[in-house]
C-alpha cells in the first residue's frame, strides 16, 4: 500500500530546481497509490526537516510551508516523499502520518505489518505510542541499537521479525545513513553516474513518468531504471560538507535534534466507534430471525437450493428448477491447455503476468497458483475504492511478502468514494429496489479498465483474473427485470450480459433515476463508467478457474495453513470477507428476499456434486447468518449512524413479505 520515493544527491551537480521539478513530478504520480495523507522529508546535514499533512500529495505541494521548506535548506542533501493509504493507525492523528519520525530516526514504509497484533501483545520492551504499524520498525530498531548493532544489521533483525509486504526508506540523519530495503519488488531505482543522483519509488510506471516529465526525461535515460531485489538492503551515505565527522557508532542524545517535524496546524481526533447495546442487539437479532421464518417457508428447488423469490426461476412437476434444468457442468480445460495457452499469447520467455488481487481467497489462492505451481512472475494489482477492508489489506500484504510478488496499487480518491457511497445509500432508502442495490458497489468496477492500462502499461501479454465461475449471481440483474438465465442465453461471456440485456438494464437505471432523483448524485460518473468497464471494456484475459478446479477446501486450508491467511473474527464463511459492501448488501437481500450470493454458490456446487443439497443449506443458512459488526463498519466508514440504518432496513419488504402472505 501506499507511494514512497526519493531523491538522494552524492554531489550538487543536478541544480535545486531540477531536483524540485523532479519531486514534484514524483508526487503527482505517486499518488496514484494513495490519497489520504502525504509526506516529506528535506535532510540538510545531520537535520531531516519533515512536513507531512493530512491531504493528497497534490495540496501538499502546493502549500507555502511546502515551499519554504526548500527555500529554507537549499544545501538539501536528499528528499524523502510519501503518498499514503490510510491503513493501519487513523490519519487524523499526525504521528500515524508519513514519514514516521521517532528515536531522531524516520521512516518511510509501503506495507503492512501483518502480525503487528502480535507483536504489539508479546513483546512489552516496544514503547508504542502511535497506531501506525511503521512505528514497529524504529521501535525494534531501538532495541537492537542499544545493545550496540549497527543501522544495517538492525533493520535486518527488525525485518525477520515481522510479517508481510514491505517497501522502505530508512534514514537516520545524524550517522547520514539512509537505507532502501524491500521484500516484494516494489521498489524501483534510477542512478545515473554522470548526474551523481539516486532517484527511486514504488513502481516502474512512476519514475519513468516522472523522469520523463522532467527535465531528466529519454528514453536511454529511463533504460536504465532497475528493480531493487527481494530482501536485499541498498545504503547510501548522505552528502555531508565534514564527511570526516560522521560516524555511525557515535549516536547523539535523543534530545538532540536530528529530525525536525513541522507538526500539523490543527490535531483532527478520530471518531470512536461505538459499540453495540444488548437491547440493540436483540431488536437487530430480532429483525433477522423474522426474515428466517420466513425464509424457512419458503419453496426451494428440490435439486438446489434457490427459493422461489429467485428473480426468474420456474419450477418443473418434480420440483426442479430451470436453472438446474439448463445448468452445464464446469468442465476445466486443464494445466497442460493452460501452459499451451501461455505459450501461444506471450512466447517461451514470457513469463511475467499480472493478477488482480482483491484479499479474497480466490485472487489469493490464484496468486498463489501462478507462482508456486505454474512458475510464473506474477506482478499483483489491487484496485483500492475505499471497501477494501483492512482485513483484505493484510492479506495482501501476507501473500505478496511471503511470495515475493511486486504489489502496484491503484488508489481512489476514498474520501470522495466514500462520499457517493453514503448518497447513494441515501437514496436507495428513499426508494428502495432490490434491483438498484448494484450501485452501491459500482464503485469497484473501475478495477477492469485499471487492469487492462496496466496490462497495457508494462507491455505484458497475459492479464489474469482469479475469479471463481460458480460466483454468478443473476439475480442482481433479474431483479433490475432482465431475464439473462442460463436456460436463454447459453452461450454468453463469462459473468458478462449480452448486448441486448446490457442495454435493457442500462435502460432500467434510468427509468430509477427518474423515479428517485437522489441517485443522480455526484456519483453518476461512477456509476456509468463502472457500467461501460464492465460491460463494454474488451475483457482481454484468462481465467484461471476455466483451467483448473475450484475446490473451497484446497483453496482455504492452503491459504490458512501456508501463509496465515486470515479469516473475520466470528465468521464461519471466507467468502466476501474482504469486501466491505457484502455484509450490509446481503443483509438487504436476506430480509427483503430470503436468500443472499450464499445461496447462488452454495446451489451451484450441489450442481457440480461438490455438495449434498443437504450440506448446501446448513452452509447457506451459517452464512447468511448478519456480520453486524462488518455492517456497522460499513456504515461508520461512509459517515452514516448504522443504528438508524439497520432500523430503517427492519422495516423493509419485499419479495420475501409476498412471498408467504
Amino acid at each position: 500500500m501506499c507511494g514512497i520515493f526519493g531523491v538522494i544527491r552524492k554531489n550538487h551537480t543536478v541544480s535545486n530546481r531540477q531536483i524540485s521539478g523532479l519531486v514534484r513530478q514524483l508526487f503527482l504520480r505517486s499518488e496514484s497509490r494513495g490519497k489520504d495523507a502525504s509526506g516529506v522529508a528535506v535532510l540538510e546535514g545531520n537535520v531531516a526537516h519533515v512536513l507531512k499533512r493530512r491531504v493528497r500529495g497534490k495540496k501538499l505541494i502546493q502549500l507555502a510551508e511546502y515551499q519554504r521548506l526548500f527555500n529554507e535548506h537549499p544545501r538539501y542533501t536528499a528528499v524523502l516523499g510519501h503518498c499514503r493509504m490510510e491503513t493501519n493507525g487513523s490519519s487524523r492523528l499526525h504521528e500515524n502520518n508519513q514519514p514516521v519520525c521517532k528515536h531522531n530516526m524516520l521512516c518511510l514504509h509501503n506495507g503492512i505489518v501483518s502480525n503487528q497484533d502480535y507483536i504489539r501483545r508479546t513483546c512489552a520492551a516496544l514503547q508504542l505510542d502511535y497506531g501506525v504499524d511503521t512505528e514497529i520498525f524504529l521501535e525494534l530498531i531501538r532495541l537492537e541499537r542499544q545493545s550496540g548493532v549497527a543501522l544495517g544489521k538492525a533493520l535486518h533483525k527488525a525485518l525477520a521479525e515481522t510479517d508481510g509486504a514491505y517497501s522502505l526508506a530508512l534514514v537516520d540523519p545524524a550517522s547520514a545513513l539512509i537505507i532502501l530495503t524491500t521484500n516484494n519488488g516494489s521498489l524501483y531505482l534510477w542512478e545515473p553516474d554522470n548526474l551523481g543522483l539516486l532517484v527511486f519509488a514504488s513502481e516502474f510506471r512512476i519514475l519513468a513518468r516522472a523522469l520523463m516529465a522532467s527535465s531528466f526525461g529519454s528514453k536511454e535515460i529511463i533504460s536504465g531504471i532497475s528493480q531493487a531485489a527481494p530482501r536485499a538492503m541498498i545504503e547510501r551515505r548522505l552528502l555531508f560538507s565534514n564527511p570526516e565527522s560522521v560516524n555511525e557508532e557515535v549516536r547523539p542524545a535523543e534530545t538532540e535534534p536530528a529530525v525536525i517535524d513541522y507538526g500539523p496546524v490543527v490535531e483532527v481526533p478520530a471518531p470512536a466507534c461505538s459499540k453495540t447495546s444488548l437491547s440493540e442487539k436483540l431488536c437487530l437479532d430480532g429483525d433477522y430471525l423474522r426474515a428466517s421464518v420466513m425464509a424457512g417457508k419458503l419453496q426451494r428447488c428440490s435439486r438446489c437450493i434457490l427459493p422461489e423469490t429467485f428473480p426468474n426461476i420456474r419450477y418443473d412437476d418434480n420440483g426442479v428448477c430451470n436453472y438446474c434444468r439448463a445448468y452445464r457442468a464446469m468442465c476445466p480445460k486443464g494445466v497442460d491447455n493452460l501452459r499451451e495457452e501461455i505459450r501461444r499469447l506471450a512466447g517461451e520467455g514470457g513469463v511475467s503476468c499480472i493478477v488482480p488481487l482483491s484479499g479474497g481467497r480466490d485472487s489469493c489462492y490464484g496468486l498463489h497458483y501462478l507462482k508456486k505451481e505454474l512458475g510464473l512472475l506474477p506482478v499483483a494489482f489491487t484496485y483500492d475504492w475505499g471497501m477494501v477492508t483492512d482485513l483484505a489489506r493484510r492479506n495482501i500484504s501476507r501473500m505478496c511478502g511471503a511470495l515475493g510478488v511486486e504489489h502496484i496499487l491503484v488508489a481512489a480518491d476514498i474520501g470522495k468514494k466514500r462520499d457517493n457511497i453514503r448518497k447513494n445509500v441515501i437514496a436507495w432508502f428513499n426508494a428502495p429496489s432490490l434491483g438498484t442495490i448494484p450501485l452501491l458497489m459500482a464503485g469497484d468496477k473501475a478495477f477492469f479498465y485499471h487492469a487492462a492500462k496496466l496490462k497495457k502499461d508494462l507491455k505484458l501479454r497475459l492479464l489474469f483474473f482469479c475469479m471463481n465461475p460458480l460466483e454468478r449471481t443473476d439475480f442482481k440483474v433479474g431483479f433490475a427485470g432482465v431475464n439473462e438465465t442460463i436456460d436463454t442465453v447459453p452461450k454468453r461471456r463469462h459473468f458478462l450480459l449480452s448486448w441486448g440485456s446490457s442495454v435493457q438494464l442500462f435502460a432500467y437505471y434510468c427509468r430509477e433515476a427518474l423515479r428517485n432523483p437522489l441517485l443522480l448524485n455526484s456519483s453518476i460518473m461512477d456509476s456509468v463508467a463502472a457500467f461501460v468497464a464492465y460491460y463494454y471494456t474488451a475483457h482481454d484475459y484468462l481465467m484461471l478457474y476455466n483451467y483448473i478446479p475450484w475446490d473451497e477446501d484446497k483453496v482455504v486450508s492452503t491459504l490458512c495453513d501456508q501463509y496465515s491467511w486470515e479469516r473475520e473474527a466470528g465468521c464461519g464463511t471466507t467468502w466476501r470477507i474482504g469486501d466491505g459492501t457484502s455484509a450490509f448488501y446481503n443483509y438487504i437481500y436476506f430480509l427483503m428476499a430470503g436468500f443472499t450470493e450464499n445461496d447462488t454458490l452454495r446451489s451451484n456446487q450441489v450442481r457440480e456434486g461438490q455438495l449434498t443439497r443437504e450440506d448446501a443449506l446448513r452452509l447457506a443458512e451459517r452464512d447468511n447468518a448478519p456480520r453486524f459488526s462488518s455492517i456497522q463498519w460499513y456504515c461508520e466508514t461512509i459517515g452514516l449512524d448504522w443504528r438508524e440504518v439497520l432500523a430503517r432496513a427492519g422495516k423493509l419488504s419485499g419479495p420475501l413479505a409476498q412471498a408467504v402472505r
